[in-house]
């Protein structure tokens, strides 16, 4: 099985485009939330789900945006002159594009290194608080380490909890083995979403970046895990799985 799939690299035109479209859709001036931002960029440029999962560029920051696609740079800038928004496609400098295809295969215990932020949520038992208590909203995404002090009285902790809920997300049908990992950074962060009506919400979500590394157990798998990504929001720069060397633990 091959994988057809490739590593972008997108850069702002002008971040002075991106604030415009923030004031487009009246986001708060205290809540400038990339996630979304670029959420929408994306969806509009290609299409939804066609440069997912994406994470804002390590070395870049808000400048520039990183994501797989199954779509080649070529293909990439097809799709974008023939559907984007005339505003959307000049918020790109196409020049600066930089592209790679991924490996056309993976062999069993491959090692290699990773960095991914992550938004560990799980959906939220019947009840909280050892009492059992009862919540307002059924079965709501919770942070996961929240979700496990609910229910334990001596919990593991967090970077503890988050580990596991990586090790678990990389092992889905046999992917990857979790090696190696460290919490870099943690922060509960406040943020937005669109709902139905296009209104704007306030959200607070985990929001973690790991480094670390991995051993491949199942090429197939892996390469499925790459395009997907991990765990919840990952339309919104959540889950992506950036390769590195190994080793690569500060």
């Amino acid at each position: 099985m091959k994988s057809n799939l490739h590593l972008h690299r997108l850069f702002l035109a002008d971040r002075a485009d991106l604030d415009m479209l923030a004031r487009n859709i009246k986001m708060p001036g205290n809540l400038y939330a990339y996630d979304l931002l670029f959420n929408i960029v994306l969806s509009r440029l290609f299409g939804p789900g066609r440069f997912k999962p994406f994470l804002q560029d390590p070395q870049e920051g808000s400048q520039a945006v990183l994501g797989y696609s199954r779509m080649d740079k070529d293909e990439l800038l097809q799709q974008a002159k023939g559907v984007a928004p005339l505003e959307i496609y000049n918020l790109i400098d196409w020049k600066a594009t930089q592209s790679k295809p991924m490996p056309d295969s993976w062999s069993p215990g491959d090692v290699m290194g990773f960095h991914t932020r992550i938004c560990p949520l799980v959906r939220g038992p019947s009840g909280h608080g050892l009492d059992g208590s009862p919540i307002i909203k059924r079965s709501p995404e919770v942070d996961v380490y929240l979700s496990r002090c609910w229910i334990e009285s001596n919990p593991p902790d967090r970077e503890t909890v988050y580990k596991q809920w990586l090790k678990k997300e990389m092992g889905r049908n046999n992917a990857a083995e979790l090696e190696i990992a460290q919490m870099i950074s943690f922060r509960l962060r406040v943020t937005l979403r669109q709902g139905r009506a296009r209104q704007l919400r306030e959200i607070t979500v985990p929001d973690v970046i790991f480094k670390g590394e991995l051993r491949i157990n199942n090429p197939d798998a892996f390469m499925q895990l790459l395009n997907r990504g991990l765990g919840r929001h990952r339309n919104f720069g959540f889950g992506m799985l950036l390769l590195t060397a190994s080793r690569n633990i500060p």
